[in-house]
């Protein structure tokens, strides 16, 4: 007896301490955001500040109290490892902190961030351990909501709003904009929106209206989109020494779109991996397109920022013309053209490609492989998701850029060489599948030209990648569809494999509840912006480019009123999240049913 009733003081204590550290780490995030965010004044700050070392110290009375009342405190120990060893190097910090900031090196790092006192070092400190115990917590309470009834669509939404929550008050502080006090709420939500949801619409110039912090706000927003929340979470959970059950893996299952449980834990170290590779690959590369117009330093930044927001299709660009001055640059093109690509195949097919060579190079008869005598490696070929999105990718490409040629080489790519012009339709095709870069004025393009981009921003990038719209596999889905039904046959077939009639279910409502959504949100922002010289053709053009994340605009986006711009908010976060997600999170559970209706045949057409 007296057993459960010790477990249950424990339990009790614990909740308590968990809900009353939830109230704090609140606290935490607001302080946080008033400090960097620019809104308080030095005197202010010094308050806030004193506030950080009260809340750590809650922090670590937290961490001490849950050690004296666990049940099994070296198991209790084991699992919360690492946020014991952050908090004895914190300690440690602390403690040698004076002595350590005499020593030379140390001194002169910490000069060039501007930290010039032992204070400063201690609030610095004290508050980057309080980023990580909310970063801790974070990851915890989206473990808890897994482990309850809440849908897995239902967290990615509520994420996606609290980062942009988040990035808009970062964005809307005086720190973001120096010299201009600071930008309006909606134009910070507005540029919160699109680059969370690595659209790629602004409002300002980049480059030219937000500072380095606002710019830095910007690419975090970006990588986080780029890359999805759950991915994020899922790299902190392995991170923290925690671990994954079943039903954390089924999440991330359902999330990443994977068909195998046991994959999802590889999947997302691979899908991490591979990004910092190929992003660091583009910064490389990009490096030397700069040569000549900027510093060593602005080099680097460029190349930087310009590699993340290609790869993850976000399309924000540090030049007000975006890349319109290097039109002619073969490095630019290929570079940032490659990034756009890798970024819209997605992660499933990198790695069945990566899977396929790995098997290939096992194949060869070399004499230092690995080959053992008499054995037949496994031979591994593209799966029908990756032919899929191969072809439709490369055929988007070539066609993209052959209608672009045809429709302007009389128009905005008259006057051009002929390696000029093919070098601007081939990044205009590749830009409009959700990338949002250009090399040509798109205000200057033909009506033909514009119907043909909303076409390409529509259907987008392909599933599980950086980019939007209703992906490449779904117009494949539908193109066999229309195939079966003119052939008579009794199943969908494609390259000798049958795809299920489940797919095409959610391909037909991806696209009918897409196509709604564009057709509302045209019709809402021509009602709204009536009064002003916003046309039905540049209205569409601004939906289709909001819904797809794309970012191409004839330069309506800065004349629109707040109500336009929430509209486009609105439907960029539509386009990010999936039409097909929200359908998903908002109908009710499925009641399995031991009947069906007699059938009733339809006129059709």
């Amino acid at each position: 007896m007296s057993t459960l009733f010790e477990h249950s003081w424990r339990e009790r204590a614990s909740r308590a301490i968990d809900i009353g550290m939830s109230l704090v780490a609140s606290v935490a995030l607001v302080s946080l955001i008033l400090e960097y965010g620019g809104y308080l004044s030095p005197e202010n700050i010094a308050t806030i500040q004193r506030l950080d070392m009260g809340i750590i110290g809650l922090f670590v009375l937290d961490m001490v109290v849950k050690f004296l009342i666990a049940r099994e405190r070296l198991r209790y120990l084991r699992q919360h490892l690492l946020r014991y060893i952050l908090f004895g190097l914190l300690l440690l910090w602390l403690l040698l902190a004076r002595e350590l900031h005499h020593f030379p090196a140390i001194e002169g790092f910490l000069t060039v961030l501007n930290i010039r006192s032992v204070a400063k070092l201690y609030i610095i400190v004290i508050q980057l351990a309080m980023v990580l115990r909310l970063t801790v917590d974070a990851v915890e309470a989206q473990r808890k909501l897994a482990h309850t009834r809440f849908r897995p669509t239902y967290v990615l939404v509520a994420g996606y709003l609290f980062i942009i929550l988040i990035g808009t008050v970062l964005l809307y502080g005086p720190h973001a904009t120096p010299g201009r006090g600071h930008a309006s709420f909606i134009d910070a939500l507005f540029t919160a929106t699109s680059a969370c949801c690595v659209t790629g619409l602004t409002v300002q110039n980049i480059g030219t209206y937000f500072s380095p912090f606002g710019q830095a706000v910007l690419l975090v927003l970006i990588q986080i989109g780029g890359l999805g929340l759950m991915i994020f979470a899922a790299l902190l959970v392995f991170v923290l020494g925690t671990g994954t059950s079943i039903r954390d893996r089924m999440v991330m299952q359902e999330v990443l779109n994977e068909q195998t449980m046991g994959q999802v834990v590889r999947l997302v170290v691979y899908v991490l991996l591979l990004t910092f590779v190929i992003e660091a690959a583009g910064a490389a590369l990009l490096y030397h397109v700069w040569q000549g117009s900027l510093t060593s330093q602005d080099r680097i930044y460029s190349s930087v920022f310009h590699s993340v927001s290609a790869f993850c299709n976000a399309g924000f660009g540090l030049y007000r013309t975006s890349f319109t001055g290097y039109r002619a640059s073969v490095s630019l093109n290929a570079v940032i053209c490659l990034l756009i690509v890798l970024g819209g195949l997605g992660f499933s097919v990198h790695l069945n490609l990566l899977r396929m060579l790995r098997s290939a190079w096992a194949r060869l008869p070399l004499p230092f492989g690995r080959r053992r005598l008499f054995e037949s490696p496994e031979r591994i070929g593209l799966t029908l998701q990756s032919r899929l999105v191969l072809i439709t990718t490369v055929t988007l490409i070539l066609g993209g850029a052959l209608v672009v040629y045809l429709f302007e080489r009389q128009g905005v790519l008259a006057g051009m060489p002929l390696g000029e012009k093919a070098l601007a339709s081939t990044f205009q095709s590749v830009t409009a599948r959700t990338a949002g870069f250009n090399t040509i004025d798109t205000s200057k393009l033909s009506n033909a030209s514009l119907v043909f981009v909303c076409f390409l921003m529509f259907i987008g990038a392909s599933p599980g990648s950086t980019g939007g719209g209703i992906k490449t596999v779904t117009f494949a889905v539908l193109l066999t569809a229309v195939v079966t039904v003119v052939r008579n046959r009794p199943s969908f077939e494609l390259f000798h494999r049958t795809i299920p009639r489940t797919a095409l279910n959610h391909a037909v409502v991806v696209v009918t509840v897409s196509g709604l959504v564009v057709a509302a949100a045209t019709t809402l922002l021509c009602w709204v912006e009536q009064e002003s010289s916003v046309s039905v053709g540049q209205a569409m053009f601004e939906v289709f480019s909001a819904f797809g994340t794309v970012g191409l605009s004839t330069g309506i986006t800065r004349q629109l009123t707040s109500a336009g711009k929430l509209i486009i908010i609105l439907t960029m976060l539509v386009g990010r999240i999936g039409p097909l997600t929200l359908v998903l999170a908002s109908g009710q559970r499925a009641e399995p049913v031991d009947y069906e209706y007699p059938e009733e045949h339809v006129m059709i057409g």
